[in-house]
């Protein structure tokens, strides 16, 4: 239910579907993400940031790090975005959304290549 409400664009109901589904099984990685996807498509980014680093703190994936790298950048973090990013570049090289994310926050304007 939550993925329909996501998909349509109502990313404010799919969070609170998500976080009562991560109340009942708190260790599902794939909800953790589902919470930050839908943190960043509403603002939330600290909500984001929290979600996506604690799937990077137990289960480290190209998509955990490319969410982190997204609510940092999004908050203006821009050398920790760079970081982030270039770990999930580094467990998936051959991931374009990554590689795409990486071209993004290195364009930014006073980052290092």
């Amino acid at each position: 239910m939550a993925d329909m409400l996501a998909s349509a664009g109502a990313h404010a109901l799919a969070l609170e579907s998500y976080a009562n589904a991560l109340r009942l099984d708190p260790g599902k990685a794939e909800l953790q993400l589902a919470i930050a996807r839908s943190s960043l498509a509403t603002g939330q980014l600290s909500k984001a940031e929290d979600a996506a680093r604690s799937v990077v703190a137990k289960n480290p994936s190209c998509k955990a790090w490319e969410l982190l790298a997204r609510a940092l950048d999004q908050s203006d973090r821009l050398q920790e975005a760079v970081d982030a990013i270039a770990q999930a570049v580094a467990l998936d090289p051959e991931n374009l959304e990554a590689q795409l994310v990486q071209r993004a926050a290195r364009g930014h304007p006073g980052m290092a290549a």
